[in-house]
């Protein structure tokens, strides 16, 4: 849930209640441990990239745009896939060896 929802904390805890204030307590411990193990799950090379960010989802969604991209860099991805599949068709001249090299 932290990951994908986050959290947000309000300017003025003042008027909270003890209940919220507890809640709110909790919530920044659990962002805090989800963003540490997010940190210590990548690679050196990666971590930099999510060092700066302040909560888990943003350290999260800044992994997914960094992997998976945006939505127009998915579409494309997907064609190219659909391509090499559609290329991946064994043609009646084709040797069995020629076509398994081609595939593997």
């Amino acid at each position: 849930d932290t990951v994908e929802e986050g959290f947000s904390t309000p300017e003025d805890t003042s008027s909270l209640t003890a209940t919220q204030k507890k809640e709110l307590k909790e919530n920044k411990q659990k962002n805090s441990k989800v963003l540490f193990i997010l940190q210590q799950a990548v690679t050196d090379t990666i971590l930099p990239r999510i060092m700066g960010a302040t909560t888990a989802k943003e350290a999260w969604t800044t992994l997914q745009e960094e992997f998976e991209g945006s939505e127009k860099v998915r579409a494309i991805k997907l064609q190219t896939l659909r391509r090499n599949f559609e290329w991946l068709n064994m043609k009646e001249s084709e040797t069995v060896n020629d076509y398994y090299s081609k595939i593997k």
